[in-house]
Parts: structure tokens; C-alpha cells; sequence
């Protein structure tokens, strides 16, 4: 099962990195009009639930549509193979925690 990902927080990377094996961004377009999509592949159902709980566990919405090309071309085409799209509604559940220990740090010297 393969999807188009995208974060309404563009938070793709910060998913690319917490799911490597799962997701990937593919260049599309001529060399001055580089764009890159990304990807995410699940390997079977399970994989797939696993991600959904995972999203909602962190409070996000998973919508799914339908493959919607009318503007993008040909070449983006080719690198999405007509995969339809994964919305992430983000409700920022994602945390620094470097960031966050140093503001409990401050926080509890106060």
C-alpha cells in the first residue's frame, strides 16, 4: 500500500525520520523545476494500522483521498504511480526533548 504523505504542518521530514523504512521522497520535474513528493509505503495491513495508531495516539487526523493530479503533470505522475493521498491534520504532538527538558529545567528553578 502506497500513499502520497502530506502534513498540513509540512512535517514530512520530521515523519521521515521517525518511519525511515517506510517513507521516501522522489524528485519529479526537469532540472529547473525540481520538486520532490514523498512517499510512504507500507509493507502490509499491520504496518499500516500500526502508523494510523501511532497518529492518533499523538492526537493527529488521517484523512485519505483519492490520487488528484489536474495541475501537478506527467512527471509527477510517473513518481507518485498514481498513489492516492495521506493527509496529516498535525496537532503538534511532536515534542524536542532537548527542548523540552531544558524548559522543565528552567521551569522547576523558579
Amino acid at each position: 500500500m502506497k500513499f502520497v504523505l502530506i502534513s498540513e504542518e509540512d512535517l514530512e521530514q520530521v515523519y521521515a525520520e521517525q518511519y525511515p523504512d517506510m517513507i521516501e521522497f522522489v524528485p519529479f520535474g526537469g532540472d529547473d523545476d525540481y520538486n520532490e513528493v514523498c512517499l510512504i509505503e507500507f509493507k502490509d495491513e499491520k504496518a499500516f494500522m500500526t502508523f494510523c495508531a501511532d497518529m492518533f495516539e499523538k492526537g493527529n487526523l488521517i484523512q485519505l483521498e483519492p490520487h488528484d493530479n489536474n495541475d501537478m503533470g506527467e512527471e509527477y505522475e510517473e513518481a507518485t504511480e498514481g498513489a492516492p493521498f495521506m493527509v496529516i491534520e498535525d496537532q503538534h504532538n511532536i515534542v524536542d526533548k532537548a527542548a523540552w527538558e531544558e524548559l522543565m529545567r528552567i521551569y522547576n528553578e523558579e
